[in-house]
């Protein structure tokens, strides 16, 4: 059996993040971003969510249930880890345009890398297979031939 040499890590070979396909926005253009994986719990600690989101963040986290009344601090908490975790473009100019979908899968990644959108990827591969390459949502508007 071979011995591989290790090498250190090199602090710019995490900075840079992944380039990577996330569910696209409700018009259905394709949404390509660079993200890093920030600590959720770095983040709590840091004060990044704030502590009346702690709760909620522990949820999440844990992957429980939500609890009914509270899906604004639950939204709170994933903009919170997308504004973390998105490089470019920048959180800030594209939170607005963020749909549910993208949030859940930023928060994926934040937590287990690229390999937490591999379901997302699996689903996009059918659409496309299927022919029709529609989310759901496009699916049910007729095109705009079929209104004539």
């Amino acid at each position: 059996m071979e011995d591989k040499k290790l090498e250190i890590t090199k602090v710019e070979d995490i900075i840079e993040g992944e380039v990577v396909k996330l569910p696209p926005f409700s018009n259905g253009k394709p949404f390509i971003a660079r993200l890093k994986s920030p600590s959720i719990l770095t983040l709590c600690v840091n004060g990044q969510i704030p502590n009346e989101l702690l709760a909620e963040a522990q949820d999440i986290y844990e992957g429980r249930d939500m609890q009914p009344g509270r899906i604004k601090e639950y939204g709170e908490v994933m903009h919170a880890v997308a504004k973390a975790t998105m490089i470019e473009p920048d959180y800030e100019a594209i939170k607005d345009f963020l749909n549910s979908r993208q949030l859940i899968s930023i928060y994926n990644y934040a937590q287990a890398g690229v390999r937490a959108l591999i379901p997302f990827s699996e689903i996009e591969k059918l659409l496309e297979d299927s022919g029709t390459g529609k989310t759901d949502k496009q699916a049910d508007k007729p095109a705009a031939a079929d209104k004539k």
